[in-house]
């Protein structure tokens, strides 16, 4: 009889003179590259939405940076309208005069602008950090679902002992070879 090993799981069964070790090694193949396609399978299903986070990403850093030019912009603008009204109200000829108010006030304005772009360049920050957060959760996903794979396949890695036995069917004798030694009768 023939003693032969299998791995149902995998469907791999060892050939008739292959080592142990070989069988184990095509059974150790045969599982990696099924944890690699189903591994794929994952990439390509969180994929999509990585992607979609890649994109949301890059417009929002845009935005940011847009953002950040406008704060910057209004900041200078404020300090230069306060500056003005200031050297308007000291060097001038009254300090409460109707356009020194005038000034005065579009620098308060210009402030509250500036303001408000800076809060926007915050809250842009905010929606960058949430989407960072989220690109690093399906990562997470992943790696939970990948070692999750692996503990399925060691499962299906499972071994078993075929025995083959020879049938009278499978057996043909195609030289047939007859040797006759004479014996001596002793006597």
């Amino acid at each position: 009889a023939l003693t032969l090993r299998t791995c149902p799981g995998f469907k791999v069964t060892q050939k008739a003179g292959q080592s142990d070790a070989d069988f184990l090694a095509l059974v150790d193949l045969a599982r990696r590259q099924a944890r690699d396609a189903a591994v794929d399978q994952l990439k390509g299903k969180l994929g999509k939405q990585l992607d979609t986070i890649r994109r949301q990403r890059q417009t929002l850093e845009d935005k940011l940076r847009n953002r950040e030019a406008q704060a910057q912009a209004a900041t200078v603008d404020t300090a230069l309208t306060l500056g003005g009204s200031l050297l308007g109200a000291l060097l001038g000829r009254g300090t409460l005069t109707q356009t020194n108010v005038r000034r005065a006030v579009k620098s308060v304005n210009a402030a509250t602008r500036a303001r408000g772009q800076h809060v926007n360049v915050e809250l842009v920050k905010q929606e960058l950090a949430a989407l960072d957060e989220r690109a690093a959760a399906l990562d997470v996903e992943l790696e939970q679902q990948a070692k999750a794979l692996d503990g399925v396949l060691q499962g299906k890695s499972a071994l078993d002992v075929r025995e083959i036995k020879p049938r009278k069917a499978d057996t043909k004798v195609e030289v047939l070879w007859l040797a006759w030694v004479p014996a001596q009768a002793s006597g």
